[in-house]
């Protein structure tokens, strides 16, 4: 396996040197910093509020597309923890929410009562609604089929009448551009000019690289169908699949899925460009969304993708309870039997050992894949920051069963950027009779 440059894997002495001078640079720097009393006291932050005592934290109304880093990153617990530090200034920076969708308790609602009848809250819109028949099935975690799911009275502004070409599919209608996430800017010290910059201008600039190579640098679509190939297998896709992409930029993905294996989707992204040159040029087969992607809880389906996937995009939550969050949303939205994919995380990002605890109330089998076997056999496959072999994993969910639609987005942890603690579960709101 090469890395970005195409160059072998780190071998000799040379890197073995700089890394020790890097530490130890690191080392003398922060012995001064500590002794000139720089190191912080306060409790950390995590979306602009203090950890102790939330049980569910506010979500970062933002979702934003991959770009490697340049962080230091190793096995080394000191640099490691220059990281982590990293990360917990790039939080605070990024801790902008909007309090359109919320509760007066901060939580974000789906369902907000079962019985006769319920109040369902999506695109911003609150509808009560009957609970007979289907809806009644599907409400206690019965797995219904995509047919039933599309004609549930839940979701009749979800979906439109139109159907997909190739499928007999509906097509999901986008909620309305939420004008809070245009105008985000990403932290400047992500940005090498230090230049104030907004996540949509970010990408909609690279969207000009669509009709090229794609919107990585140094990583060709050719290097990228190789990646997919092993994605595909890890899922288990097959011919007439329906995958959901989170972070699907220019559409790539979905449209080698579709022409080459007859595998149609549905794809989310932040870059306004890019979803139009995703609308444009790919298969019919396929639709494509500029939309949220923290806040699909808000309107999108349960069990109703086949498989969902994301690779490269999810880690630039910069928060890691909102990372399992969105996790916990790739997988909420497909099928009993279907699997959710997330690719190209490293530990300082999200730790393996906290994969789990994010699923532990759900019905989920969890396999960490290292990436540096999955994908030995890709000619340039990308690498994260100051790495000369990858140290990146892969995650697969399996949905063991059907999931009833939440009546909140409960999250079961609370992560600071150096632990993530079990939460305990809410009280849930009284049962309409």
């Amino acid at each position: 396996m090469r890395g970005r440059t195409g160059g072998g894997g780190g071998g000799g002495t040379a890197p073995i040197l700089r890394f020790a001078a890097a530490i130890l640079i690191y080392c003398c720097g922060f012995f001064m910093g500590w002794q000139g009393g720089l190191r912080s006291q306060k409790p950390a932050v995590v979306s602009g509020r203090s950890v102790s005592g939330i049980a569910n934290e506010n979500i970062p109304q933002i979702a934003l597309k991959s770009e490697p880093k340049n962080e230091l990153k190793s096995n080394d617990a000191d640099v490691e923890r220059a990281y982590e530090q990293k990360m917990e200034a790039t939080t605070e920076d990024s801790s902008q929410t909007d309090e359109s969708a919320k509760s007066d308790d901060g939580s974000l609602y789906l369902v907000t009562a079962r019985g006769k009848a319920i109040t369902v809250q999506h695109h911003g819109i609150s509808v009560e609604i009957g609970t007979s028949g289907d809806q009644e099935r599907y409400l206690s975690g019965e797995q219904l089929t995509q047919e039933e799911i599309e004609d549930l009275p839940m979701y009749k502004d979800i979906f439109s009448n139109d159907l997909l070409r190739e499928s007999n599919r509906k097509v999901l209608i986008c909620p309305p551009w939420d004008s809070g996430t245009d105008i985000l800017q990403i932290p400047l010290k992500h940005l090498p000019r230090k230049k104030p910059t907004s996540v949509d201008q970010k990408y909609d600039r690279r969207a000009s690289n669509c009709l090229k190579g794609g919107i990585w640098h140094k990583i060709s679509l050719e290097d990228h169908m190789q990646i997919l190939e092993v994605i595909e297998k890890q899922l288990g896709a097959k011919r007439h699949d329906y995958i959901f992409d989170w972070g699907s930029g220019c559409g790539h993905k979905m449209r080698y899925l579709s022409d080459k294996k007859g595998i149609n989707g549905f794809g989310l992204d932040v870059s306004e460009k890019s979803v139009a040159y995703s609308i444009e040029n790919t298969t019919s087969a396929n639709s494509f969304c500029r939309a949220n992607g923290v806040r699909i809880d808000e309107w999108m389906p349960e069990n109703y993708f086949d498989h969902s996937l994301s690779f490269g995009s999810v880690y630039h939550v910069y928060n890691r309870t909102t990372f399992c969050s969105v996790l916990r949303s790739m997988f909420r939205v497909i099928k009993s039997g279907g699997k959710m994919y997330n690719g190209w995380t490293e530990n300082a990002e999200y730790r393996r050992k906290d994969v789990a605890p994010c699923f532990r109330d759900l019905p989920a089998k969890v396999e960490i894949v290292e990436e540096r076997k999955a994908f030995s056999h890709v000619s340039v496959f990308p690498l994260k920051s100051q790495q000369s072999v990858p140290n990146t994993y892969s995650v697969v969910i399996t949905k063991l069963k059907p999931t009833v639609p939440h009546y909140w987005t409960y999250v079961p942890v609370n992560c600071t950027v150096h632990f993530c603690d079990e939460v305990p579960y809410p009280e849930l709101p009284k049962m309409v009779s």
